[in-house]
């Protein structure tokens, strides 16, 4: 399959289910429930073996492809937004080209799904960040773990879809965004660090530099764990059925 074919392959399975899970919470349901309600059994099996595809390896060692995220309960942040429905769909809104969105789809996590998600160095690292109630992970991970979070597959054609996420974000320190980068995502609308509406991947290597190496890296695991958590999901509703 050539890369034009794989990339339209992957859109036609976009799910936009952030607003049924939304729902499905409201109503008091378990997470477990509401995935099961919102996500097809057969369709999901497809979107595993796309992901699951040489054709998205390569395009990430191409650099062409970045995983975003936005995360949960957009309405708490500077967006001035009445719902978390509202604030994500208007953060999807502004992602700019060269980027493209190609594939989206929901999902809740709990702490187990958000350690694995952002790996043991930066897990081990925010541990270590003490707070008058904990620590800098924990308070992390329960946000995370609040409501739904939205994981968007971006493609550049020109092959810095990592950077160009990360220019279009802003820094992960809030008060780095506004002074160095105001007119980013997260310059614009953060109010605090740990609650600074989108995920994008990085490539900082040990020394803070950025290192192409370590961005498909790390893009690499992001897209594995999501992968995984779809084949788990899939794997549920097959014994079910």
């Amino acid at each position: 399959m050539d890369h034009e074919t794989y990339i339209n392959s992957l859109k036609r399975h976009s799910i936009d289910n952030r607003s049924a899970l939304n729902a499905g919470k409201a109503e008091g349901k378990t997470p477990d429930e509401i995935e099961v309600e919102t996500l097809e059994g057969i369709r999901l099996k497809e979107i595993v073996d796309l992901l699951n595809m040489r054709e998205l390896h390569d395009l990430v060692h191409e650099g062409k492809l970045t995983l975003a995220g936005i995360k949960p309960n957009t309405q708490q942040t500077g967006l001035d937004v009445d719902s978390d429905d509202e604030g994500a769909d208007m953060l999807r809104n502004m992602i700019q080209p060269p980027l493209e969105e190609i594939f989206s789809i929901s999902l809740f996590m709990d702490s187990d799904d958000v350690e694995a998600f952002y790996g043991k160095e930066l897990v081990d690292d925010l541990k270590q960040r003490p707070l008058e109630d904990g620590n800098v992970w924990e308070k992390y991970s329960k946000i995370m773990s609040a409501g739904p979070a939205t994981f968007i597959l971006l493609y550049d054609q020109n092959g810095n879809a990592v950077n160009e996420w990360r220019k279009q974000v802003g820094p992960t320190n809030l008060q780095k965004a506004r002074d160095e980068h105001p007119n980013s995502i997260r310059g614009r609308f953060a109010l605090e660090t740990e609650r600074n509406l989108v995920h994008g991947s990085s490539g900082l290597d040990e020394n803070d530099v950025y290192n192409e190496g370590v961005m498909r890296e790390n893009v690499g695991r992001e897209i594995e764990w999501l992968r995984n958590r779809l084949t788990r999901r899939r794997i549920q509703m097959e014994k079910a059925a």
